[in-house]
């Protein structure tokens, strides 16, 4: 097998790996080849193989060309160099809705079962070793009946992640009403503590809310779930303030919202850290920080504070 692997049946007998299993051990030892032969493997890009996975683990890497579309029956070659591909073209389209919502009692039940168990298997494995069979086993059901609800584990953390989102969400409306009423921008800055802190207590108390948070992070295909719940969060707190210091929600207040969201949310990821410095301390330093820039643009509006 010099120089060339065998593309179809490479392709057959990795088909049974979850991505979160795809690392050069299970690579060698699923497809029956050595280093050097693995490190020769690439798709043929000319003739339309593209790799659906392509990571690279210590001075091993590994390009994959799951089937879409190439005709040719071998791969074979040298591994592509950085920047040979963008990853634009390669980056997999990954399912991320659940594929029924539950109506009965039961199936209700199955589900909670399921987000349960991967948010504690997440605090327990990590994502990088989390699966569908792990979390199958662990919720006391069957692959093929997870399956019914999800199609894949993204899926699963996808959902994880939408619920702690709406969940955050929800603190900070209700923030929002119950002091903009009583003072406008500046009762809301007087009071981002309490939001920073609720909103740390709300998801250090969620089962694997830290590991959560680290997930829609760093994972790829959740990265666009918190953006779009901060961009959510970012409009409206945008509207808001605009209309507090009357003025259009142009593109000035859309920065100042903007950068207030996703300090925000930095510093309540940050507090989550089990770091030296106390929780509650970083964030009231963070909040005095948040409370002195929008002190300076309300000044600048002509609103007392």
């Amino acid at each position: 097998m010099e120089g060339t692997v065998p593309w179809r049946r490479t392709r057959r007998m990795l088909g049974w790996l979850d991505v979160g299993m795809v690392t050069p051990r299970n690579v060698l030892a699923t497809v029956g080849f050595d280093r050097p032969n693995l490190l020769s493997f690439s798709a043929d890009f000319a003739r339309g193989g593209v790799p659906i996975v392509a990571f690279c683990s210590g001075s091993l890497p590994v390009a994959l060309c799951f089937a879409v579309g190439s005709e040719s029956g071998e791969c074979a070659g040298a591994i592509p160099e950085a920047g040979d591909t963008p990853m634009s073209r390669i980056r997999p389209q990954v399912e991320l809705f659940e594929k029924n919502k539950p109506r009965q009692a039961r199936a209700k039940r199955t589900y909670d079962n399921i987000l349960l168990a991967a948010a504690e298997l997440l605090v327990e494995v990590g994502v990088e070793r989390i699966s569908t069979n792990l979390i199958a086993e662990h919720a006391g059901i069957t692959v093929p009946a997870l399956y019914r609800y999800f199609p894949n584990k993204y899926a699963v953390l996808y959902a994880l992640g939408a619920a702690l989102m709406d969940l955050q969400n929800q603190i900070f409306e209700s923030w929002q009403e119950r002091h903009f009423s009583a003072g406008g921008a500046g009762a809301l800055m007087e009071n981002i503590e309490e939001l920073l802190l609720e909103t740390h207590r709300a998801t250090r108390n969620q089962v694997g809310g830290h590991e959560i948070t680290q997930a829609l992070r760093a994972v790829q295909p959740l990265q666009e779930l918190r953006q779009q719940s901060h961009a959510l969060i970012g409009q409206r707190f945008c509207e808001v303030a605009a209309h507090a210091l009357g003025r259009e929600p142009d593109e000035e207040m859309t920065i100042h919202a903007t950068i207030t969201v996703d300090t925000f949310y930095s510093l309540v990821e940050l507090a989550l850290n089990d770091g030296p410095i106390p929780a509650e301390g970083l964030l009231r330093h963070g909040g005095r920080m948040i409370q002195l820039y929008w002190q300076d643009v309300i000044e600048q509006a002509g609103s007392p504070v």
